[in-house]
């Protein structure tokens, strides 16, 4: 399991991710312009 946490107006939420998900959704926030700021911890 992966800790993404996500910035947003509200803060910096928290989601946990499987690892097979981790590809797939980088490459969501990859194509996506409007939240590119993401960080892995």
């Amino acid at each position: 399991m992966f800790t993404m946490g996500v910035a947003d107006e509200s803060g910096v939420q928290t989601k946990y991710i499987a690892r097979k998900k981790l590809r797939k959704f980088l490459i969501i926030k990859a194509k996506s312009a409007d939240e590119p700021d993401f960080m892995l911890v």
